[in-house]
């Protein structure tokens, strides 16, 4: 679980690209990838604004990719 590399995998970052050029589908697909489910509305808000806000945005969906892989929620429920 420690692989910075599967966080910016090609496939993975190919199936954020394909949730639409909208930070929010993005997130809400690496939501659904991980958690299995949709994010709050706050989580969605709170990190299309950090993607929004970054200079490279493939750095930043790994950022919330690694953030998921590593959460409680990941670790208790999968």
């Amino acid at each position: 679980m420690n692989n910075p590399r599967l966080s910016s995998s090609p496939a993975v970052m190919a199936t954020v690209r394909k949730a639409g050029d909208e930070p929010a589908s993005a997130v809400e697909k690496l939501y659904l990838m991980t958690l299995g489910r949709k994010p709050t509305e706050a989580e969605s808000r709170k990190l299309s604004e950090y993607v929004a806000k970054a200079n490279d945005t493939k750095s930043a969906y790994s950022d919330i990719l690694w953030a998921l892989l590593n959460s409680s929620e990941f670790a208790l429920n999968h």
